[in-house]
């Protein structure tokens, strides 16, 4: 070997361990940012590309969560969800964010048949559930009367003028079911403008995930075990989709000694009372993972699996019997995930 190509091999080696050195001494292109929204806890991971800046992507993210706070949620006074449930008038006008919404949820509203609806907010605010806490749960005159201004056909949208039209005045929503998954997915948008494609979103439970792991694996998502929130009863391993999981053990009060869900039956306008504990669902958008892990939770064990292998929905429902518990997967959910128990 001459002296010329001797040096160039020397040069190349230390060329890439130079490189192999300020590889593992780089900071990790992974990041993670949390905190409070809508009432609930919001966290999200995602890999950071080289032209990006974690600081500028931050504040789109909280920006972004702020103006979904002020259009969605009820909890916020000056929201425009209070300013719609406040407004006597026929005809809102709505912000594209809202319409959206509200466009999903009375599609979901309508498949099925009345057991989503956004139109539960006073009895949400009657059980105790609502921004005002309230001890005592309502009597039977009392739901009667609260009845009367619940149901999704009182409201009808307008898409021609992006109009939210209130049948009758004293009809009021809460966007809780499905405000989250919906944040989830504007959060997910976000991230994909700016060329972040392996990422994890969460809201309040929620999830979105794309791409890999930290450690260049498919994610691993948990289904909380109804018996123990710090174990998970499944495990899954996706690249990239959303869950949402609505279950009685998530929210709840407890009233005379019994617990009470915090998922009421527009139906009856009481909180749901059959055997299931747990529902979960897995869509390409975490909006409508979110409105009908609700909706399958209120039509119950069989009910809410017979609508789901109706619509193809991958759901995963979670019964609790005398013997313990006992999973009832959809078809579109065993396509996807297997018949793991």
């Amino acid at each position: 070997m001459n002296l010329f190509k001797k040096y160039v091999l020397l040069l190349t080696a230390a060329t890439l361990g130079l490189l192999l050195f300020w590889a593992l001494r780089a900071p990790s292109r992974w990041h993670r940012l949390q905190g409070l929204t809508m009432g609930t806890f919001w966290h999200a991971q995602f890999e950071l590309p080289r032209n990006q800046s974690k600081n500028a992507i931050e504040t789109d993210i909280r920006a972004e969560l702020e103006r979904l706070q002020k259009t969605l949620s009820v909890f916020d006074p000056e929201s425009e969800i209070s300013n719609l449930n406040a407004s006597k008038t026929q005809r809102f006008s709505a912000s594209e964010m809202l319409f959206r919404v509200m466009e999903q949820a009375m599609q979901v509203s309508a498949l099925s048949d009345g057991a989503f609806d956004i139109t539960t907010a006073p009895l949400i605010d009657a059980w105790g559930f609502g921004p005002a806490k309230r001890e005592d749960p309502p009597d039977d005159l009392i739901l009667s009367q609260i009845k009367r201004n619940v149901g999704f056909r009182q409201i009808a949208l307008d898409p021609q003028t992006r109009a939210i039209v209130k049948q009758n005045p004293e009809t009021a929503c809460n966007l809780s079911a499905i405000a989250k998954g919906y944040g989830v997915d504007k959060i997910a948008e976000l991230l994909e403008s700016k060329g972040i494609f392996n990422y994890l979103v969460e809201i309040g439970g929620e999830i979105r995930v794309s791409g890999q792991n930290p450690e260049g694996q498919l994610w691993k998502l948990g289904i909380a075990h109804p018996e123990s929130q710090s174990a998970a009863y499944l495990v899954l391993k996706q690249t990239g989709g959303a869950l949402a999981t609505s279950g009685d053990y998530f929210n709840y009060r407890e009233i005379n000694g019994k617990r009470v869900s915090h998922t009421i039956d527009p139906r009856t306008g009481k909180p749901i009372e059959h055997s299931l504990t747990s529902v979960s669902v897995w869509a390409k958008d975490c909006m409508t993972a979110d409105a009908w892990a609700t909706a399958l939770n209120v039509l119950g064990p069989q009910e809410g699996l017979d609508r789901a292998n109706q619509l193809h929905l991958a759901a995963y429902l979670i019964e609790r019997n005398e013997e313990g518990l006992r999973a009832l997967p959809s078809q579109a959910w065993i396509q996807v995930f297997g018949d793991a128990p």
